[in-house]
């Protein structure tokens, strides 16, 4: 599906940011959502939509869209951490406190391991900022195209280690990817219960050819329109 720069075009893909907007809201959901589809399914599109709902709702804890295009950090996995750290800082001035405690105490940077991103960066001062009822609500972490990330050793493994640190920490998680087997491997895994799944190229045919007549019409007004 074509995708617009800011998000889903108004009127297209309603039922599923809706589905995605009761999931940020719900306590008892599962703590992580993956959307599956397929190259040019419009995953990115969604993304984008999803986070501007989540701003809008104040529930975005930080986002990171992967990319083989443009920077290098945007498709190493090692840099995805320490940006949704510094966002959810941003947006949590009780986790902002704590991870500069944490920060103080460790050395940590996009070089460092991700079992040691993972640990202090969100394990440490998450798990501090909840004993403490400190995060009335529960943040939604966002990161797209996970495929995109070259190295699939690495990304495997780093989902390993998110997924297990997340079920157990107050906070969303929200991943789109193709369904590439690295990644599926990991999310579609029994030990791993705490996660919701949409593969968005098995959306209802009538669903999506809507969507695309609605994207064409208003893109030929506007031709006709200059």
């Amino acid at each position: 599906m074509s995708q617009d720069p800011e998000g889903c075009m108004s009127g297209t893909r309603v039922a599923l940011l809706q589905e995605l907007h009761d999931w940020s809201v719900d306590d008892t959901a599962p703590s992580i959502f993956w959307l599956d589809g397929m190259a040019g399914t419009g995953k990115s599109a969604v993304a984008r939509s999803f986070c501007c709902s989540l701003r809008d709702n104040q529930l975005l804890g930080g986002s990171f869209f992967c990319s083989r295009v443009g920077k290098a950090d945007r498709h190493d996995v090692k840099h995805i951490l320490p940006t949704l750290a510094l966002s959810l800082a941003r947006h949590s001035p009780s986790y902002a406190k704590t991870l500069l405690t944490v920060l103080e105490r460790e050395n940590i940077s996009t070089h460092s391991n991700l079992d040691v991103q993972v640990s202090f960066l969100l394990e440490e001062p998450l798990r501090t900022v909840h004993d403490e009822a400190r995060m009335p609500r529960t943040l939604v972490l966002v990161v797209d195209a996970l495929d995109e990330c070259e190295d699939e050793e690495l990304t495997y493994s780093f989902l390993q280690k998110l997924l297990d640190a997340v079920r157990r920490l107050p906070i969303k998680l929200f991943l789109t990817s193709r369904p590439e087997p690295h990644i599926r491997a990991q999310l579609l895994s029994n030990q791993n219960p705490y996660r919701r799944v949409v593969r968005l190229h098995d959306i209802a045919e009538s669903i999506v050819s809507g969507d695309i007549s609605r994207y064409l019409t208003t893109r030929l007004r506007g031709v006709r329109a200059k």
